[in-house]
C-alpha cells in the first residue's frame, strides 16, 4: 500500500470522471466527514437544511444524506477500482461530502491521509463500504424510527445503481460478478431475480429497466415527483415516467441507465 501526502497529489481517471468535483487535501468550507453524518447531533443540525433545500420532509432529506455518502464512496471509492485498477483505502474521518450555502450537493472530499492499493480488492471494497456506511443507516434509523431492513435495501439498491451506471458506460475490465461480489461483501446476498419492466426508450429495441426493491426514500405512496422506476407506481404510470425521462436524458446520461447508445431514426416522413 502506498501511503498518500500533500507532496504526493493523487492524480486519478475515476476522479477525474466524477459527476461532481472530487477535492483531495485540506477539507474546503462546506465539507462534512462520513463520520460525522453518522454522529447524532451532527445529523440533527443538517437535516432541517437539506429538507428545505430539496423540499422534503426531515424523513426524507435524513434518507437523501444516505444517497449523499453513497454518492461519496460510489465516486471516491468505486470508480478508482473501475477505471484506475486501484483500491482507496480511508477511515469515514477522510471521506465527505461538500454542501454548498444552501445545503446542495456540490461535491465530494478526499482527505490527506488515505492508501491506494495497487489491484482491484472487491471485497475489502464491500467490507470497507459496510464500515464507512452502516453507521450512517443506523443514526438516520435512530433519528426516523425507520425499518432497519428497508434502509438496508435503500442503501443496497443505491450502491447496486451506482455499479450498474459504471458498468454501462465504461469498458469495465473487472470479473463480470464484480458488483454481486461486493454487495455480498456488504451482505446483500440478492437472491431474487429482480423484477423488471420494459420501455420505448428511442428508437431502437426496447429497454429492460430494474424496480427497485423499495421506494428510494421509503415514502408510503406513489407521487408525480417520486423516481421515475419507482416500485410504489402502477405498471402503467411507471412506463410512462421512465420514458419521458430517458428521452429528456443527455447522451452519457441515456448511456449510463441503458447500456448503450440512443438510437435515432433517419427515416423522412412521408412527403404529403
Amino acid at each position: 500500500m502506498i501511503s498518500l501526502d500533500s507532496n504526493a497529489p493523487l492524480r486519478l481517471n475515476g476522479w477525474d470522471r466524477a459527476y461532481l468535483p472530487i477535492i483531495h487535501g485540506l477539507p474546503p468550507m462546506g465539507t462534512i466527514s462520513l463520520s460525522a453524518l453518522a454522529d447524532a447531533d451532527q445529523l440533527d443540525r443538517l437535516v432541517p437544511s437539506v429538507a428545505s433545500n430539496i423540499s422534503s420532509d426531515h424523513r426524507q432529506a435524513a434518507i437523501t444524506i444516505i444517497h449523499y455518502a453513497v454518492g461519496a464512496v460510489t465516486e471516491i471509492l468505486l470508480m478508482p477500482l473501475v477505471l484506475d485498477g486501484v483500491t482507496i483505502q480511508a477511515s469515514a474521518d477522510q471521506l465527505g461530502i461538500v454542501l454548498g450555502d444552501d445545503s446542495a450537493l456540490i461535491g465530494f472530499w478526499a482527505g490527506l491521509d488515505i492508501g491506494v492499493h495497487y489491484g482491484e480488492l472487491v471485497t475489502q471494497s464491500g467490507n470497507q463500504l459496510s464500515a464507512l456506511l452502516r453507521p450512517i443507516v443506523a443514526t438516520v434509523q435512530a433519528r426516523e424510527s425507520l425499518s432497519r431492513r428497508g434502509l438496508d435495501l435503500v442503501l443496497f439498491d443505491a450502491i447496486w445503481r451506482g455499479c450498474k451506471r459504471l458498468n454501462n458506460l465504461y469498458a469495465v475490465k473487472m470479473d463480470r460478478n464484480w458488483v454481486e461480489d461486493l454487495l455480498n461483501a456488504m451482505g446483500d446476498s440478492r437472491s431474487k431475480k429482480p423484477r423488471t419492466f420494459t420501455v420505448q426508450a428511442d428508437e431502437g429495441e426496447p429497454v429492460e429497466m430494474v424496480i427497485p426493491r423499495v421506494c428510494c426514500v421509503l415514502a408510503t405512496h406513489s407521487t408525480p415527483h417520486a423516481c421515475p422506476t419507482c416500485p410504489l407506481h402502477s405498471g402503467a404510470a411507471r412506463r410512462q415516467y421512465t420514458e419521458i425521462w430517458l428521452r429528456s436524458l443527455d447522451e452519457d446520461g441515456f448511456h449510463a441507465e441503458t447500456g448503450r447508445k440512443r438510437i435515432i431514426s433517419n427515416v423522412l416522413p412521408p412527403i404529403e
